[in-house]
C-alpha cells in the first residue's frame, strides 16, 4: 500500500518508480515537509497522473521497465501543458554521458540514488520554491499584458472614439476626463474641461442626472451650454467605468438638437396634416349631407310627381287593351325602381335617421341593413336608446361602425355578428363582435391597413380610441370609445 499523502502541503510532488521500497523510502524523506506526495509505479501511470493534474515536481526514476525515464521526460517535455514542470532525475548511474542524456531530453536535475537525505530534501525544497517563483512572475507578466490590453483598449474606446465622451468623479460630477470629440462640441480644451463641475454646462437640474445615476436609468434629456454660450440640447448614456483603483462615470453625449427641431416640425406637420384631413372630413360629410337631401327631396319629389302623372295617365288608357296594360305596368315597376333606388343613395350619403332621430337608431338600422344585404345574422342591444352627443361625434361613430361592417362582410367570413352599445358617465362603448376568421392584434395597424387607420384617425380629435381583440380562428373584437363631449363642455 503507498504512503498517505498529507492534506496540507507546500507542493505537490509527484515520485515516479518502479520500485516500492523506493517509493516508501522517498515517502519517509519528504512526508515532515508536509507535501502532496503522488506516486506512479511506472512510465505510463507517471504521464497520466501529471496529465490530469500537473504537480510542482516530478522525482523520475531512469531505470524503469518498459518506458525508461528519459523517454518520459521527452513526453513530458513535448506537451506544452507539463513542458515547465521541473523534473529531477533518481539514477544510479554515475556516467557522466547519461547525465548528459538527461539533460538533452530536458531534465532540470540529477540526484544519484545513494544520494544525502539532506540534499535531496534541500533540493526539491529549492526547485519547488524556483518553480513558484517562476509562476508568479508568469502570472504578473500576463496581468500586466492584460493590463496593458485593456489600457489600450480603454484608450482607444474613449480618446479615438467619434462620440462626444466625459469622465466624471462618481462623487463631485467633477469632469475629470474629456476625449477630442467631446472637446470639439463644447468649444473648451481638454485642460480647460478638465475640472469644470458638470454645473458649468448644464442647463436645468443636476438632481435630474443624479437620479437616473442612482436608478440606471438611461438616456437622459438635458440642455448643456458650449463655450460660445449656445445651448445644445443632448442625450446622455452613462454607466460605471473601473481604471486600476479609480472609479469614475464615463458619459456619451449626443447632440440632438437637429433632431428635436426636426421631431417637432414633424410633429407640426402631422398636427396639420390631421387638422387638414379633419376640415375634409367635414367638408365631405357637409357635401354627402347637400347631395342627400337633393337626392331625396328634389329627385326623388320629380319621380312621385311623374308616378302620379302616369297614374293618371294609365286610367285614361282602354282597360280593356292588353298590350297597353302589360307596357303601363312594367313602366309603374320601373318607376317604383327608380324611387327606391334614390332612397337608397340617398341613405347611404348620409342616412336621415342619424339627423333626425340620433346616433343609437341610426346604428340600430345600419346593423339590419347589414344582416339583410350580407345574410349575416347581427344581433343589437344598447343600454340606452337615446344618448345625447353633438352631430360631429355621432358621425365619426357612425362611419367608424359602417366601416367596420364592410370589413367583416370582406374578410371575416362570419356566420354571426352581436353589436352592443353602452353609455356611462362621459363616454360611450360600443363593442363590435364577429366569430370569424380573426386575425392578430399587432397586425390590425401594418401598411396596407389604410381604411383601419381611417378609423382610428375619425375617432382622433374627439380624443376617442380604436381598439382590436381576439386570435385568429375565434373571431374579432372591436371596441370604440369616445368621450360624449369635450372636456371644455
Amino acid at each position: 500500500m503507498e504512503p498517505d499523502s498529507p492534506v496540507r502541503h507546500k507542493g505537490r510532488v509527484l515520485i515516479v518508480d518502479d520500485d516500492p521500497s523506493e517509493r516508501q523510502k522517498y515517502a519517509s524523506l519528504l512526508a515532515g515537509d508536509t507535501y502532496d506526495l503522488q506516486f506512479a509505479r511506472d512510465g505510463e501511470e507517471g504521464l497520466a497522473m501529471a496529465s490530469a493534474d500537473p504537480p510542482d515536481l516530478i522525482l523520475l526514476d531512469v531505470m524503469m521497465p518498459g518506458m525508461d525515464g528519459y523517454e518520459v521526460c521527452a513526453r513530458l517535455r513535448g506537451d506544452r501543458s507539463l513542458a515547465e514542470v521541473p523534473v529531477l532525475m533518481l539514477t544510479g548511474l554515475d556516467d557522466p554521458s547519461n547525465r548528459l542524456r538527461g539533460i538533452q531530453v530536458g531534465a532540470d536535475s540529477f540526484v544519484s540514488k545513494s544520494y544525502d537525505p539532506l540534499e535531496l530534501k534541500t533540493r526539491v525544497q529549492t526547485i519547488i520554491r524556483l518553480n513558484r517563483y517562476r509562476r508568479l512572475l508568469e502570472e504578473r507578466k500576463r496581468s500586466e499584458a492584460a493590463l496593458l490590453e485593456r489600457e489600450s483598449l480603454y484608450r482607444s474606446l474613449f480618446y479615438e472614439n467619434t462620440a462626444s465622451m466625459l469622465l466624471l468623479d462618481p462623487v463631485s460630477l467633477e469632469i475629470t476626463d474629456a476625449n477630442a470629440a467631446a472637446c470639439l462640441f463644447y468649444g473648451w480644451s481638454r485642460d480647460i474641461v478638465t475640472g469644470k463641475s458638470l454645473e458649468a454646462i448644464e442647463v436645468g437640474p443636476r438632481e435630474h442626472f443624479a437620479q437616473s445615476l442612482g436608478r440606471g436609468i438611461w438616456p437622459v434629456y438635458q440642455e448643456h451650454r458650449r463655450a460660445g454660450g449656445d445651448v445644445r440640447q443632448v442625450e446622455i448614456y452613462a454607466g460605471t467605468l473601473h481604471t486600476g483603483a479609480q472609479e469614475r462615470i464615463y458619459c456619451i453625449v449626443h447632440d440632438i438638437t437637429e433632431r428635436r427641431i426636426i421631431e417637432e416640425q414633424l410633429k407640426i406637420s402631422h398636427e396639420e396634416l390631421r387638422a387638414l384631413a379633419l376640415r375634409l372630413q367635414s367638408v365631405r360629410e357637409g357635401e354627402r349631407t347637400r347631395l342627400a337631401r337633393a337626392v331625396h327631396d328634389e329627385l326623388g319629389q320629380l319621380l312621385t310627381c311623374l308616378k302620379m302623372d302616369f297614374a293618371w295617365l294609365t286610367g285614361q288608357l282602354d282597360a280593356n287593351d292588353g298590350c297597353t296594360a302589360r307596357r303601363t305596368e312594367r313602366i309603374a315597376e320601373v318607376i317604383d325602381t327608380a324611387i327606391l333606388t334614390v332612397q337608397t343613395i340617398a341613405s347611404e350619403l348620409r342616412p336621415g335617421i342619424l339627423d333626425n332621430l340620433g346616433l343609437v337608431p341610426a346604428l340600430e338600422w345600419q346593423s339590419e341593413e347589414f344582416a339583410e344585404r350580407a345574410s349575416i345574422p347581427c344581433a343589437f342591444s344598447t343600454s340606452s336608446d337615446d344618448i345625447p352627443m353633438d352631430r360631429e361625434r355621432a358621425t365619426a361613430i357612425f362611419r367608424v361602425f359602417q366601416e367596420t361592417l364592410t370589413n367583416i362582410s370582406r374578410h371575416a367570413r362570419a356566420t354571426r355578428v352581436s353589436v352592443r352599445v353602452r353609455a356611462y358617465a362621459n363616454e360611450l362603448v360600443l363593442r363590435v363582435r364577429d366569430n370569424g376568421v380573426g386575425m392578430e392584434p399587432q397586425k390590425v395597424f401594418e401598411a396596407g391597413s389604410l381604411g383601419l387607420l381611417g378609423m382610428r384617425e375619425r375617432l382622433h380629435p374627439f380624443d376617442g380610441s380604436l381598439e382590436f381583440g381576439g386570435r385568429p380562428g375565434i373571431g374579432t373584437v372591436v371596441f370604440v370609445r369616445i368621450p360624449l363631449r369635450s372636456p371644455e363642455g
